[in-house]
């Protein structure tokens, strides 16, 4: 019965000082269970001391708070020490006794001799910090503690000699903690270097290792083991040694066993084991016995080495070729294999069917031939190298498209090539004639959908724009016929001619739009970009003076040559100027700033006008594209979509800088490249 009940103990206190299983670290699993077994004891015996000290101390009435806050702290302690947060729970537990102190000495009114025994409980601290952070928290902790203390001296009442009573055991159990820890730290790590290469050795070896209790129950083996017998560790760990070997070599086992037993010396035999799928497994095998220190022998070792490994390479690398001859035989992309031959450079090895099925060519002729001879349509290519340079240096080479034509043969092909062993290469080819024919298809349906679209869009985004004038024409029509007066009359025949005009600067545009989207020739030539812009300011000064804008041309160089279509760039740059126009109120300015810079010529057109919106500017170019949905603004929302186009086809592009409130700057970028102009008269030629 005592047996049983100290028993049921040890149970119950394993139980509790136990920590989480969420703990995958063994070393901080090993350190969880230390601080969770000297907090549980710590807890048990403040369960038992604090409410008698409490009790023992009636005319002290803060006593039993403070006896439940030690007991919840080392509580709280325990709880946490137990899970992955086991770091906050040292630090309740090393926090919780010097509390203690701290609340005895402030709120208790006996004579401090009496309080200043509660220090004691310090010398636990001390060693709980050692346990727990180290020597040099511990280092800290004692020095302060040792000057707090120190300072006692100095208050009345206390006996000079009284602190260091104090003092003397404090530091006794610091240095002593630290002189026993840091011996015990050089030998565990003395003993975990040991142990760390024994456990890698033994993890580690190619080979299965188990280690038997005498009854042939593995006691450990390493993953090798499960790995090579195809169980997991914890199957395997449920399986005695002998039931693993093949019945039909049992006997030969116990025989072997015997003879160990009897002190022969047994070298490695060869034994036929059964795996967990029920497949063989030949293997070597070496038994040693392991005896303690009075030489009874307390296990078995076993070393199982799988030598049917290279059996089955053997018969794996005899079916290999033999796969390997039978893809290349039926394989549906034509392969080549080549080998360098130094001054004579790639000769052809072999080819398989695929390749004499794909190019139509009776390969048995070309054996033996260089490539060159062989393949005459690479003759002058840069391919011969570049097979070369594969089978020598092993750089692959893959092209998604190589045309090929002789007298023989061609196609469009994709190639990879690569070297198989030096001096040897093989290519792959497939044949991609008739996909490269159907993406062209595909491609020209898909271009003639957009163009569809784009007109589509055009022909609707026109027609709402040639109805508001028509419209207004109708209007103006109907009342001219009953004009009472012939001033009236006159405002209404002005009304028609502005929309008459309307519509014609409409269709002029939009016949434009339709020149760039065709890709007309460019007649290319050099131009003085200074007066270029000077003419287009000069057209524009009608409308400039209407509203009082200033208008200046700054220039940083008198003569700004460019390469330019004329008649398209003024056009462009007359588009820019009427909206800068179109958006600067009365009175505001446009300055037209042409420079030349890194290789390409700026032209910049800035204003004060009203800027753009930042959710507009993605769609400032868009064909009949205005701010107002109902298209009050003046303008048919092609001007700027027009001067991108020119831009575009003189290879420049246009940027746009704007604020709403303070203007935009408009700015038009075009190569350079005067010297080379005659060469670009037909551009899209």
């Amino acid at each position: 019965m005592f047996v049983a009940t100290r028993k049921g103990v040890i149970e119950i206190w394993q139980q509790i000082t136990r920590p989480s299983r969420s703990i995958q670290h063994e070393s901080l699993r090993q350190q969880a269970g230390l601080a969770v077994s000297l907090l549980a004891a710590l807890l048990f015996v403040s369960l038992i001391f604090a409410p008698i000290w409490a009790l023992a101390n009636t005319e002290y009435p803060e006593a039993p708070f403070i006896a439940a806050a030690l007991i919840l702290a080392l509580a709280a302690a325990y709880a946490f020490s137990r899970t992955e947060r086991a770091i906050i729970g040292q630090m309740i537990a090393v926090l919780a006794l010097p509390g203690f102190v701290l609340a005895i000495f402030f709120t208790a009114t006996g004579p401090i001799a009496d309080r200043m025994l509660a220090l004691n409980l310090l010398v636990i601290t001390t060693l709980l910090i050692n346990i727990f952070f180290g020597h040099r928290v511990t280092i800290a902790f004692t020095c302060v503690t040792v000057v707090c203390i120190a300072a006692l001296y100095f208050v009345p009442g206390v006996e000079p000699l009284a602190p260091f009573s104090y003092i003397v055991p404090i530091t006794g159990m610091a240095t002593f903690l630290i002189i026993i820890g840091t011996i015990l730290d050089n030998a565990m790590h003395r003993m975990r270097e040991s142990e760390e290469r024994f456990r890698s050795l033994f993890e580690q070896s190619n080979d299965a290792v188990f280690i038997l209790d005498m009854n042939g129950a593995p006691m450990k083996m390493n993953q090798r083991a499960a790995t090579m017998f195809g169980y997991s560790s914890d199957e395997l760990a449920a399986i005695r040694y002998s039931d693993m070997v093949a019945p039909s070599e049992r006997e030969h086992n116990q025989e072997v066993l015997r003879k160990i037993m009897a002190g022969e010396d047994m070298p490695p035999f060869e034994r036929t084991y059964s795996r967990k799928d029920g497949s063989e497994l030949r293997a070597e095998s070496s038994v040693e016995l392991v005896r303690d220190e009075q030489g009874k022998v307390v296990r078995v070792q076993l070393v199982v080495r799988d030598i049917s490994e290279r059996k089955r390479a053997e018969q794996a690398l005899r079916e290999r070729d033999e796969y390997l001859r039978a893809v290349i035989a039926n394989a549906p992309s034509g392969i080549y294999f080549y080998r360098c031959m130094g001054d004579a450079g790639l000769v052809l090895e072999k080819a398989n069917p695929a390749a004499a099925r794909i190019l139509g060519v009776d390969h048995e002729q070309l054996i033996g031939k260089p490539i060159e001879e062989a393949f005459p349509g690479l003759d002058q290519t840069d391919i011969p190298a570049h097979f070369k340079e594969i089978a020598e240096n092993g750089n692959p080479l893959h092209l998604k498209e190589l045309t090929y034509y002789d007298s023989g043969t061609g196609g469009i092909f994709e190639i990879q090539a690569f070297q198989t062993i030096p001096g040897h290469m093989a290519v792959f080819f497939v044949d991609i004639t008739e996909r490269k024919r159907a993406e062209q298809q595909a491609l020209a349906l898909a271009v003639e959908k957009e163009r569809i679209n784009v007109l589509k869009q055009f022909v609707e985004n026109a027609s709402h724009e040639l109805r508001t004038p028509l419209a207004i024409i109708n209007t103006k029509t109907f009342l001219l016929e009953r004009a009472p007066t012939e001033e009236a009359r006159l405002r209404q025949t002005e009304n028609i001619r502005e929309q008459t005009a309307r519509l014609v600067k409409l269709l002029e545009m939009m016949n434009h739009m339709v020149m760039l989207d065709s890709d007309i020739p460019f007649a290319f030539q050099t131009a003085d970009v200074n007066e270029l812009l000077r003419q287009v300011i000069a057209r524009a000064s009608v409308a400039t003076k209407e509203k009082a804008l200033t208008v200046e041309v700054e220039s940083d160089a008198p003569l700004l040559v460019a390469c330019v279509d004329i008649s398209w760039l003024e056009e462009a740059l007359q588009n820019l100027v009427d909206n800068a126009i179109r958006f600067t109120p009365e009175q505001g300015s446009i300055t037209a700033h042409p420079y030349g810079h890194d290789q390409s010529v700026v032209i910049e057109i800035r204003d004060t006008g009203i800027g753009i919106k930042p959710e507009s500017l993605p769609h400032i170019f868009e064909r009949f594209w205005r701010e107002d949905d109902a298209h009050s603004t003046p303008g048919f929302g092609l001007g700027l979509s027009i001067a991108q186009k020119v831009v575009e086809h003189h290879d420049g592009k246009i940027e746009v800088e704007s604020h709403q409130g303070s203007g935009s700057i408009f700015r038009v970028i075009l190569p350079a490249g005067a010297d080379q102009c005659p060469e670009r008269i037909d551009l899209f030629g």
